[in-house]
């Protein structure tokens, strides 16, 4: 990267503007509801050496690929890490564990603007950025940088930030909706679509006008993945009506197609663009969500959050959900918790979820996915009991039940059809009086029990569960898993034995 380069101007369709010209770089923005003009300067005249080099270099790769929301964090940490090392020759690219780990100790004491200590969320967001950057360099090929130095940055991240990774975790596994919730929002968003067409057809005035964009924006999100940011900048153009399909786009998102899973989606799709028309021409735009009354004028995701939560409040008594703070995004990560708590395969979610890397998946989904199990007893009995049952009463062809104790993995594969009254035999005898032990199949200690034992599961699972709850007020994230695990399994026993006395009856 040379230091008199030339005037280079990069520009992406959601309003960033990035100036690249010698050492001083500039970036406009436009923000807010006024959509204010901001522009941040970043100037990398205070480095010097290799450090200037490698500085420029990552620089112009973030601008490359567009990812304007990384570019001020990771400005801030090349601020820091020149203050920290002051080597003109110094590599960061190279570091190793324990240069990374020194650097992260210095850096939580260093002081903000305010004159405050850096707050953890800073500090990883800093070291994300880094991170970013090191992945791009891999990507791009860059012939000196390999996935061992990014491993190495990623290892000390997840010691270094373990404690506050497990609160943000917990924090965003409980914006996942339960099964329920969800069940009285699609009721919702049924109930005030119907509203508008009555509304709309009859062409009268109610005191009120049914809100069309706030139900079609909530069902892009929980039902198709979509992310707030990319409703904002949805125009016209992206949308496909004669085949369903949706050209996804925003800051520091990759560009994807997405095809509509529900017919619904693209009814209301259609049933926004048709209304909307007169008002986008009036305003200039080619926004969807534009509101033709009673004045027109565009919306975002702010003023969805705040719909919302009225339509929540006006539904309320029918249809009861206790989330005063919902937001749009809550639909994607209720979408992505659900999916990641039941998908065998990962892959799976990550092409779901439209992520590049999969180690985005496992941070934001496949460990809040077990997160959100753990925060709600009725889904976690039904989700575990549901794979142990599916394994009791069905031939195994491959391991479902994989993370049970291998002890009753193995009974309940090798005799799955309980050929015994009293249930599963862990000595494989398959009829009653053949064992060489001599023992009554009722008092057995080598029998996963039936009948003559489901008040003793019952009174295990309420066990668990109480057990759990403690855990979780002592803020024993695994062992609270753990717990609710074990009622899982306990559930799972009683369901079968529940089955086999309606059949036996």
């Amino acid at each position: 990267m040379s230091r008199t380069q030339e005037l280079e101007i990069i520009r992406d369709p959601d309003g960033h503007v990035m100036e690249l010209h010698g050492l001083v770089w500039t970036m406009s923005t436009y923000e807010g509801k006024a959509a204010t003009r901001k522009i941040s300067r970043f100037d990398f005249s205070q480095f010097d050496g290799r450090f200037l080099d490698r500085a420029l270099a990552f620089g112009h790769l973030l601008a490359s690929h567009r990812k304007h929301g990384w570019f001020s964090p990771f400005f801030s940490a090349m601020v820091h890490l020149w203050t920290y090392s002051g080597d003109p020759a110094a590599d960061f690219a190279h570091w190793t564990e324990t240069e990374w780990g020194d650097f992260m100790a210095w850096s939580a004491h260093q002081l903000n603007d305010q004159g405050e200590p850096l707050s953890v969320n800073t500090r990883r967001l800093y070291m994300t950025a880094l991170r970013t950057v090191l992945r791009l360099a891999t990507s791009a090929q860059m012939s000196d940088i390999g996935e061992d130095d990014v491993e190495a940055l990623v290892r000390v991240m997840t010691r270094r930030f373990r404690d506050s990774n497990l609160i943000a975790s917990q924090k965003a596994a409980r914006r996942a909706w339960t099964s329920k919730e969800r069940e009285h929002l699609i009721a919702i968003l049924n109930e005030e679509w119907w509203a508008w067409r009555a509304w709309h057809d009859s062409g009268t005035d109610h005191g009120r006008t049914p809100d069309l964009l706030t139900v079609t924006a909530a069902y892009l999100c929980w039902e198709e993945t979509v992310r707030p940011e990319e409703i904002n900048v949805l125009t016209v153009a992206d949308v496909d009506v004669g085949v369903g399909r949706l050209r996804l786009h925003a800051p520091n998102k990759n560009e994807y197609l997405l095809e509509l899973q529900s017919p619904a989606s693209m009814v209301l799709l259609k049933a926004v663009l048709s209304w909307g028309h007169d008002a986008r021409v009036a305003l200039g735009t080619a926004a969807v969500f534009v509101e033709p009354v009673p004045t027109p004028r565009r919306l975002g995701s702010s003023a969805f959050n705040r719909r919302l939560r009225s339509l929540l409040k006006r539904y309320g008594d029918r249809y009861p959900i206790h989330r005063p703070h919902v937001v749009l995004a809550d639909g994607r990560k209720t979408f992505g918790s659900i999916l990641a708590s039941r998908a065998k395969e990962r892959v799976l979610v990550q092409v779901a979820m439209r992520h590049v890397f999969p180690q985005t998946t496992n941070i934001y989904y496949i460990r809040q996915g077990k997160e959100a199990l753990s925060h709600n007893v009725t889904d976690a009995l039904r989700y575990y009991a549901g794979r142990l049952a599916m394994a009791w009463n069905a031939p195994v062809l491959e391991d479902p039940v994989a993370e049970t104790s291998p002890a009753v993995s193995d009974i309940l594969q090798r005799n799955p059809d309980h050929s015994t009254p009293y249930g599963a035999c862990s000595r494989d005898a398959h009829i009653e009086g053949t064992c060489d032990l001599g023992i009554h199949c009722g008092t057995c200690p080598k029998l996963i029990p039936m009948a003559n034992k489901i008040n003793n599961f019952i009174a295990e699972r309420d066990l668990y569960i109480a057990l759990s709850k403690k855990a979780q007020e002592a803020g024993q994230l695994r062992m609270y898993e753990n717990r609710l695990y074990h009622a899982g399994v306990m559930e799972a026993h009683i369901k079968n034995i529940e089955r086999r006395l309606e059949r036996e009856s």
